[in-house]
């Protein structure tokens, strides 16, 4: 696992390098999994990249603006992907909220995650993540911050994509 800070991006090729080497050794394109909602400012990062995502990759993403995957219908999509898509690694992106950070910070981890929001907070997704912590009442500040990264992520994509074809 590693973290970038928002704003010393000038590593940002550590992520790159980051995906990489967490995609690179999967048999199959892996499926994004966006989770959160856009009613709650500080929880739409998931939603956003998802939408994001599906308009600018060719990766199957579950989770947007226009079909959240959140709380009350994760579990369903869940079993759906795993259904659909049963030798496929997940990648989960979400929001995180990280103790006594205010930076907006970029994080890749090599494995899954709890989700915090789930009712049932013993459920373990995904096999990689990628999370933002990234908190603000200024909802311009917030979704430009937003913006930066998800462009972030497609380049990342973008230098990972051949493992695919």
């Amino acid at each position: 696992m590693f973290e970038i800070a928002f704003k010393d991006f000038k590593n940002i090729n550590m992520f790159y390098d980051g995906v990489f080497n967490i995609v690179k050794n999967y048999s199959e394109k892996p499926i994004f999994l966006c989770m959160g909602t856009s009613k709650v400012l500080n929880d739409c990062f998931g939603p956003m990249c998802g939408s994001v995502l599906k308009k600018h990759t060719n990766f199957f993403v579950y989770g947007s603006l226009t079909r959240e995957v959140n709380a009350n219908n994760f579990s369903e999509v869940y079993k759906f992907i795993k259904n659909k898509h049963p030798n496929s690694k997940i990648i989960v992106i979400d929001n995180v909220l990280v103790k006594n950070s205010s930076d907006v910070k970029l994080i890749l981890k090599d494995s899954g995650i709890y989700p915090s929001g789930l009712k049932n907070n013993s459920t373990f997704i995904g096999d990689a993540s990628i999370l933002v912590n990234g908190f603000s009442y200024n909802r311009k500040d917030l979704i430009k911050n937003f913006c930066s990264i998800c462009k972030i992520i497609i380049t990342s994509l973008e230098k990972v994509k051949f493992c695919f074809e």
